[in-house]
């Protein structure tokens, strides 16, 4: 598995650690786009590293805002993000937080798309990996992450294309309970398309980072396949990783198996089953992941924007034996926009967390906003 890929929500809402890529020049009109939001909050375990910790109320303001180019052979975008957190009992975790991000993509020939990104951020570590990626979910504390990412497409012929992409990562973190580390990632995909929507692939990843002074490194060969047919789609990939985070390397299987359905035209829902080895930033590892997880998003033509969310994953450290780490997550939000641009929603989460202890955090948001695009 490689480093964590950027995932940017409307005006970059929220990331990732890792540099996002295009996989080709998708039309964009040149705009800026400004949003505004205030949140309302209320978490039982605010600091989710014991038990006992107690819950507080929180006070969020959110703004983003994005600006795209568009040309005849490629695009570039900025955006930025922050957020202001407030918590009424809790004031030593009063942060601001901020994204800074650019990419941009380039079509040089007819067959060869190059692109590229670059990311600062700063995010509570808690927010990290929470249901966004197959890793655990992490106690509270400040992270910073910086990343860049190249990627190069290049279509063989009409059925078949090749890729290759690399990507830097260095997270750090400001709690003496989670351990800095930096990754370097590079995949290489052969694809070849047998149907209008069917296609099978042949991949090979390899990763070397480091934390604590200890070197990491995976690598993994693969095979995928990929198909969809009227509103059901699925894929399959199947390899095999080698890692080392010591002398001695360890071989293991590794894979997906997604099911997607497309529900009402504008709805999707989702199953799927991952095996992963990747390093876990934040706790100085490689980790091991089996992960479910199922989903539905929805987001109708009249502005009303669903998602239901549920993930288990069970964690361990290949080279040693036992201490498995489990980790849950249930997420619903609500959002409804309106013409005028203006933003209303809410939204509700579980999340837990086995290792030497369980530890469980519950909360409830509310949300209000505003959206302007502008030429």
């Amino acid at each position: 598995m490689g480093v964590r890929a950027l995932l940017i929500a409307g005006a970059c809402a929220a990331a990732r650690p890792a540099a996002a890529q295009r996989r080709a020049v998708q039309p964009a009109p040149e705009s800026w786009l400004v949003a505004i939001e205030a949140e309302g909050a209320y978490e039982s375990n605010v600091r989710f590293q014991s038990p006992n910790d107690p819950g507080d109320q929180i006070g969020r303001l959110n703004g983003s805002a994005l600006r795209s180019w568009q040309g005849p052979r490629g695009q570039i975008s900025f955006a930025g993000r922050g957020s202001a957190a407030m918590y009424r009992d809790s004031r030593d975790l009063n942060r601001f937080t901020y994204d800074l991000v650019a990419d941009g993509a380039r079509r040089v020939t007819p067959r060869l798309t190059m692109s590229g990104a670059a990311l600062y951020e700063t995010r509570l570590s808690s927010e990290l990996n929470a249901a966004v990626s197959d890793l655990p979910i992490l106690p509270l504390s400040l992270s910073r992450t910086i990343g860049g990412s190249t990627l190069a497409e290049y279509r063989l012929s009409p059925l078949m294309s090749t890729t290759g992409r690399v990507e830097y990562t260095r997270v750090t973190f400001d709690s003496p309970l989670l351990f800095d580390g930096d990754a370097l990632d590079a995949r290489a995909t052969l694809a070849r398309r047998y149907a209008r929507e069917a296609s099978v692939s042949l991949v090979g990843e390899a990763q070397q980072g480091s934390t604590q002074g200890q070197p990491l490194a995976t690598q993994t060969a693969a095979a995928a396949w990929d198909a969809t047919r009227g509103n059901l789609g699925a894929r399959l990939q199947a390899g095999v990783t080698r890692s080392s985070a010591g002398p001695t390397p360890h071989y293991g299987p590794s894979g997906a198996a997604e099911l997607r359905l497309r529900v009402h035209t504008t709805g999707q829902a989702m199953a799927r089953y991952t095996r992963t080895v990747a390093q876990a930033f934040g706790l100085g590892t490689l980790l091991t992941t089996d992960q479910v997880a199922a989903g539905y998003d929805r987001a109708s033509l009249r502005g009303t924007l669903v998602h239901l969310g549920v993930s288990r994953g069970w964690s361990s450290d290949p080279t040693r034996i036992g201490g498995q780490l489990v980790t849950s997550d249930a997420t619903v939000d609500l959002r409804k926009v309106f013409l005028s641009g203006v933003t209303v929603g809410g939204g509700a989460f579980v999340r837990r967390r086995v290792d030497v202890q369980q530890v469980t955090g519950t909360g409830v948001r509310l949300v209000f906003g505003y959206t302007l695009r502008a030429r």
